[in-house]
């Protein structure tokens, strides 16, 4: 036999090698797959991943030949599809499952419909949310219509081997297309798929739509929305700006600034606020209260320079009505956005909504009520304040009586539009809170202002 061996070709021992270590080849190129999937690295990497794995001594990677961009997606794709086949017969183990779908444009522009399945494991008793499936809502059809987005829901349903029956909850971002009572999406699956499907409108939607109704009752709010975004542009758009900008923040912040910790927190950038998300605006604020004379001295700069945006964006922000308006929103927008963050944190009990809810409405009762953020204003504009550089003028009894009566007229907009939108949230609390039947709440609509 030692002879025989001998005398067979290398090409040959390769071949018995690799037949050998087949199975432990395959399950290294699979895993090594299933981890750039996992942690989103791109696919694109992972011939170079595959070469890695052979320099630092894991040499049988080698006879893993199967490297082509064509081959690399079948087995992707197959990862993919195992993956789902797992999650599928977790949720057909279950009596029900709800969906959550939304729509959102992809980086080739094409409008797409994301779906999430949300199931109870039965071996782990815990409610799982995993991803179920992405459809383009215009392949067969010219809008993206209530009644597209039904059939693309009903075709991913069927395409996964889901049981239309154990649908149980359908939960969207609360647009009429997706909660009309006649002919919005949860209406047309409960008449096609199950009759008792509960329809779930998602809360923090309803919070950002809150705040920003709120603000556009209110048009000199409107006045100080738009600024923040022009400022944004104007800088991001400009690396000159820009460094400008992180210039003047370092230089003022620079003797303040002590450790290391410090140093890295100061804001280099502007903040950009996003209309389609209120609360987002936060970031903004943040960054116009905390480097308001940075702003101002930026923009003063260019102006001497001729710069005409930057004359029209000082005229607008730098003046003491539009600070107030500032220092009322830094103070107000933490308490929403907290309200936010609890609802995002996970599981929320609907019995909780009502809670969360009505202590931040007293916490807006605060802001209204002691109106300190104008004593923080005050103390800003003093001679030895944060801001007395800025030369905004004299801090008038004009002023305040301006900013107490803004702060009073948006405080109220801001609680009637939480109410107004959290209403049906605050009743269903009150049957969960006296054991009402669950039977009771099957086929009705969450997000509706009376349960009766």
């Amino acid at each position: 036999m030692a002879e025989l061996l001998s005398r067979m070709s290398y090409f040959q021992k390769e071949l018995d090698k690799k037949e050998t270590a087949k199975d432990s080849v395959y399950y290294n190129a699979l895993l090594t797959m299933f981890w750039l999937a996992k942690d989103e690295v791109a696919n694109k990497k992972l011939v170079s991943l595959l070469k890695l794995l052979e320099q630092v001594g894991v040499e049988d990677t080698r006879f893993f030949q199967h490297r082509s961009q064509g081959s690399t997606r079948e087995m992707f794709l197959l990862l993919g599809e195992t993956v789902k086949a797992q999650m599928i017969r977790k949720i057909s183990e279950g009596s029900s499952y709800g969906l959550l779908s939304d729509e959102v444009c992809d980086v080739s522009n094409k409008e797409q419909l994301v779906t999430f399945v949300k199931y109870v494991d039965r071996k782990t008793c815990k409610a799982n949310t995993s991803f179920l499936d992405v459809s383009n809502l215009l392949e067969s059809s010219t809008s993206a219509n209530a009644e597209t987005i039904t059939h693309t829901i009903i075709q991913q349903i069927h395409d996964s081997g889901l049981n239309r029956q154990h649908l149980s909850s359908f939960a969207s971002d609360g647009v009429s297309v997706m909660t009309g009572k006649p002919n919005g999406v949860a209406a047309r699956l409960r008449r096609t798929m199950n009759h008792s499907l509960i329809n779930i409108r998602c809360m923090c939607h309803r919070l950002a739509l809150a705040c920003a109704s709120a603000n556009d009752s209110l048009s000199f709010l409107v006045k100080v929305e738009k600024p923040l975004l022009q400022l944004w542009k104007y800088f991001d758009n400009s690396a000159k700006r820009a460094a400008a900008y992180a210039k003047a923040v370092m230089n003022l912040k620079k003797v303040l600034a002590r450790t290391k910790k410090e140093k890295k927190r100061l804001r280099k950038r502007f903040k950009k606020a996003c209309r389609t998300r209120w609360l987002s605006t936060e970031q903004s604020i943040d960054s116009v209260f905390e480097d308001y004379e940075a702003l101002l001295q930026t923009l003063r700069i260019f102006k001497e320079d001729g710069d005409a945006t930057a004359t029209g964006l000082l005229a607008e922000v730098g003046n003491i009505k539009f600070l107030g308006a500032v220092h009322l929103l830094h103070k107000t927008l933490p308490k929403l956005s907290n309200l936010s963050k609890a609802f995002q944190k996970g599981a929320v009990s609907f019995a909780a909504v009502s809670l969360a809810v009505d202590y931040t409405l007293d916490e807006l009762d605060n802001v209204a009520s002691n109106f300190s953020f104008i004593s923080d204003l005050k103390n800003d504009l003093k001679d030895d304040g944060r801001l007395s550089r800025c030369d905004l003028g004299i801090f008038s009894e004009f002023h305040e009586n301006q900013l107490k009566s803004l702060t009073t007229t948006y405080i109220k907009a801001l609680k009637e539009n939480i109410q107004d939108r959290f209403d049906g949230n605050l009743q269903l609390s009150l049957h969960l809170k006296y054991s009402i039947p669950f039977e009771f709440l099957r086929g009705k609509n969450l997000d509706l202002k009376s349960m009766e």
